[in-house]
């Protein structure tokens, strides 16, 4: 079931953070928002309310996405369907419930949420501006990167119901056996059952210049993720790709640089090219092989060596089909191993640090998934076997995640050091957020906002968090390392040891 978002461009912004969540900050930030009136059109449209009654769509919505974004909610419908009748004042059991959340026209319903949600999101992030995305694509296009957009490529996956098996495999070859209790065969022995594997995985493209999910595709478990990966045309914008080992694909490098754009993604430890052009660019040890002793060397074999010598090198690898890539191998002292990247950056423009730190953004989609995993419910959908119902839980875990990003990027404008984080994980303030936003209430949202603002302790970092910067693992860190990065007069090996 694919699902497309959009894509709008983003404007920089001032900075300079304002001091007060006021009622005028609210309705410039959100603006005429409310989609009740909207939403109940499209539910008679789309035959998901059919005839006059006490039903209402858009209470019935607001109670699946509540439900599902509240990461301490139990997984179970029946739970949807009490918070539905309690906080909504509705009437329905849980056969009428499970009814409506299966049929197609609820598939409809909430697709159509999902993209008035998605769509408020895009236009928010215009108005607060993902200012460290922009930053980073504009340090890249002054060391001659000519990009602009930087995309990264991820897939997360969890496991199904045995059930949906036959729509989305899972990865486990081998199947396992039930007993079947209480049924016996002819000769009295026990009966067993086969249960196969169902898990489902989110592809995902997100753009570092809105900082916001761009493409979603579900697929099952076992699927390629090479062949979701959207290639910028020669005609298009260029753009930078960062991606991970399971994207490492000689025909899709080779597609990327054709048409004019670049990547950086993760190299496999078995790579059998060859190696030519080799410079080192760090050790920690005083006595190391020299760059020319890797010439005509095995990649994998070089590796063994990198790691033994703790050593960095640069070189360019030549593959059997006859493509040719730059590769920057480096020695992880945290892991006591060796990280290989691939790009097709010539190291005049990035130097081999550079391409360390901009791999180290596409944590920021590992991130999405953690948040929309521990705070949007995403793995809710393991609660059922239907498809629809299956379809409708997933799409209300990623309209959680919009609107707590919503909030969280308001937030981001009166608050230094902001955490996406706890904003997503502690649920206590959602579902009034989520009631005053589908209903356009400029007050209620003022005052969440404006509670959630007075307790700083409750939104921004942690001590945990700012350990983090130190060792690289934030965007804020890796820029401010690529910043000094492009400081440098003079370089140092000592230096650029990643």
């Amino acid at each position: 079931m694919p699902m497309s978002l959009s894509h709008k461009s983003v404007k920089k912004h001032n900075k300079k953070l304002p001091a007060n969540v006021t009622k005028n900050k609210i309705l410039d930030f959100f603006g005429n928002q409310g989609t009740s009136s909207k939403i109940g059109k499209k539910a008679r449209k789309c035959g998901f309310v059919k005839r006059k009654g006490s039903f209402q769509p858009t209470k019935f919505a607001q109670a699946v996405i509540t439900a599902v974004g509240s990461s301490d909610t139990p997984e179970s419908l029946s739970k949807i369907c009490e918070l539905y009748n309690v906080n909504f004042e509705g009437k329905m059991q849980i056969k009428p419930f499970w009814n409506r959340m299966s049929s197609d026209e609820c598939v409809d319903f909430f697709e159509y949420i999902l993209e008035q949600s998605e769509r408020t999101h895009n236009d928010v992030s215009q108005k607060c501006a993902y200012a460290e995305g922009e930053e980073l694509i504009q340090l890249f296009q002054k060391k001659g990167l000519p990009i602009e957009d930087i995309y990264l490529y991820d897939g997360s996956y969890w496991k199904l119901k045995s059930e949906l098996a036959d729509v989305y495999q899972g990865t486990r070859s081998q199947t396992k056996i039930k007993v079947c209790d209480g049924i016996f065969d002819e000769a009295g022995d026990v009966c067993f059952d086969e249960v196969k594997d169902a898990g489902i995985g989110l592809q995902t493209k997100m753009s570092m210049k809105t900082g916001a999910i761009k493409t979603v595709v579900l697929t099952a478990e076992t699927a390629n993720e090479k062949s979701f990966v959207e290639v910028p045309g020669k005609d298009d914008s260029k753009a930078l790709m960062l991606m991970d080992s399971g994207y490492f694909s000689l025909n899709l490098l080779k597609d990327i640089d054709t048409n004019g754009s670049f990547y950086i993604t993760k190299g496999r430890k078995n790579c059998a090219a060859v190696i030519s052009d080799c410079r080192t660019w760090g050790t920690y040890r005083k006595i190391a092989p020299k760059a020319e002793e890797y010439n005509g060397m095995k990649v994998s074999d070089a590796l063994i060596m990198i790691r033994q010598n703790k050593q960095n090198i640069d070189f360019t690898a030549t593959f059997k089909t006859g493509l040719s890539v730059r590769m920057v191998a480096f020695y992880s002292k945290e892991k006591n191993e060796t990280v290989l990247l691939v790009t097709n950056i010539n190291h005049e423009i990035l130097a081999p640090k550079l391409v360390t730190n901009a791999y180290r953004v596409r944590w920021q989609c590992e991130l999405c998934f953690k948040n929309l995993k521990s705070g949007s419910g995403l793995r809710f959908s393991k609660c059922t076997t239907n498809l629809n119902i299956l379809r409708v839980l997933i799409m209300s875990s990623l309209c959680a995640y919009f609107l707590k990003n919503i909030a969280a990027n308001f937030l981001s404008r009166m608050l230094k050091n902001i955490s996406f984080w706890k904003i997503h994980v502690k649920p206590s303030w959602f579902n009034d957020f989520v009631k005053a936003f589908f209903n356009c209430n400029l007050e209620k949202l003022h005052d969440i906002l404006k509670t959630l603002k007075s307790r700083s302790t409750f939104v921004t970092k942690s001590r945990q968090s700012f350990k983090k910067e130190l060792e690289h693992r934030t965007l804020n860190s890796v820029l401010q390392s690529i910043r000094e990065s492009l400081m440098e007069p003079i370089i140092n090996e000592e230096n650029l040891i990643a």
